[in-house]
């Protein structure tokens, strides 16, 4: 009984035999192209949203004086630009965060229109 079981549960799982829900896209046609590209836009996003992140925290408050006072004159400038964030850098990392949050929630959203819900969450 439970081998028999066993096989019907492989056999729902064949490539052929995969039923779409009502909302799911076909594969192939210009909506899934395009919600595929606008998901990979996304995770494009957040990477530079985490890549902003890292760059940004990991400047020194010293270096950042120090190029300031001793640095070329466009050494100057950026770490004049570059100090007064650093100094608020919870307001950096909120928007960060925020920007974050809504790319990842978004690429849930496409992703639930693209592939089946509980496909989706992998």
């Amino acid at each position: 009984m439970l081998l028999h079981e066993l096989n019907l549960g492989m056999r729902e799982f064949q490539p052929g035999n995969f039923v779409y829900d009502a909302e799911d896209i076909p594969f192939g046609t210009l909506w899934w192209f395009f919600y595929a590209g606008i998901s990979c836009l996304l995770v494009l996003f957040a990477g530079i949203m985490s890549g902003l992140t890292l760059g940004l925290m990991s400047l020194g408050l010293v270096d950042l004086e120090i190029l300031q006072q001793s640095g070329s004159s466009t050494e100057k400038k950026q770490a004049g630009t570059t100090l007064p964030n650093i100094l608020n850098h919870f307001y950096i990392i909120i928007i960060v965060f925020f920007f974050l949050l809504t790319f990842w929630f978004t690429l849930q959203l496409l992703f639930c229109r693209l592939y089946r819900n509980s496909i989706s969450f992998l």
